[in-house]
């Protein structure tokens, strides 16, 4: 599954008789809803899923362009966007540049949780843990605060909490653009 520039998602689907060789033979590969070869490719940071329940266990290998200087730039909708990690390493989102974003203040007896921009990373046990943007979510230690990435405890992201290539959900309240820079 792979998120359109409509918002939407397209489905793929992998077949061992799917792609039609043209000599009454036929060959293992993605095809679309409509059972075409499968065209499209993935966009730098594109998230997408892979669901196989005949083999839940499967390593799958991707291969693609890697970025080819440490800055990346990607836009984003309000609402759930599918996005994944454009660097080959771990790393904190208080290390990332944001533009655009902006979230509510701690002090807002924890509706934060339900207004704040929103970071879910998918764990290993199935579930996810969720990263709200707040703008006072770091304690600079001096008793000033600034915008920053925190934990459901509105502790402050301390951890490489994004996985190299990891797709996560994130979603902002407006449209913002991120700066990813190592």
């Amino acid at each position: 599954m792979i998120r359109t520039a409509a918002g939407g998602y397209d489905y793929f689907y992998y077949l061992c008789d799917g792609i039609d060789n043209g000599d009454g033979t036929f060959s293992p590969g993605w095809v679309d809803y409509l059972a075409y070869p499968a065209d499209q490719s993935l966009d730098l940071g594109a998230g997408f899923w892979i669901y196989d329940p005949l083999n839940a266990s499967a390593t799958y290998t991707i291969a693609g362009q890697v970025l080819p200087d440490a800055t990346s730039q990607t836009s984003y909708a309000a609402g759930y966007n599918l996005t994944a990690s454009p660097y080959p390493v771990a790393f904190n989102p208080n290390d990332v540049t944001w533009s655009g974003i902006e979230g509510p203040n701690w002090s807002e007896d924890n509706a934060w949780w339900n207004t704040a921009p929103m970071i879910m990373v998918r764990t290993a046990a199935g579930g996810y843990d969720y990263y709200y943007y707040l703008n006072d979510g770091i304690d600079n230690g001096d008793g000033s605060y600034s915008p920053g990435w925190v934990d459901y405890l509105a502790y402050p992201v301390a951890d490489n909490i994004i996985t190299s290539g990891a797709a996560f959900w994130f979603k902002p309240t407006t449209a913002v653009t991120a700066t990813f820079s190592l």
